[in-house]
């Protein structure tokens, strides 16, 4: 029905002649896609906070979990071996800059 749209950029008379109040084309369809933006940064939020879960558990458990080690010694965490170091860190690092990144975004829209 032409009563439930959703007229913010535009509208439609009874008469069936669609009105706006933008006249360029492209500032139209700007600010209809503006709006969609705010969905786009709680998508870059939520991700962001999901990579910051996910990091967070996979570096505990490696400092925390032991195996291995030298002779007659303790066993070392497996966030010592290098191989584990080198898979975690980098998305440690995509972690801050995803933060700083999203955070910028959100004061920007």
């Amino acid at each position: 029905k032409r009563e439930m749209l959703l007229n913010k950029t535009g509208d439609v008379t009874p008469d069936g002649v669609y009105v706006t109040p933008y006249k360029d084309p492209n500032k139209r369809f700007g600010a209809s896609l503006g709006n969609l933006s705010g969905g786009r940064v709680g998508i870059i939020n939520m991700a962001n906070t999901n990579l910051h879960l996910a990091v967070i558990i996979a570096v505990r458990y490696s400092a925390v979990r032991k195996q291995f080690g030298p002779e007659g010694e303790e066993e070392w965490p497996v966030l010592y071996y290098q191989t584990q170091y080198r898979r975690l860190m980098p998305y440690l690092s995509a972690c801050f800059v995803m933060h700083y990144f999203s955070l910028s975004l959100y004061e920007d829209f």
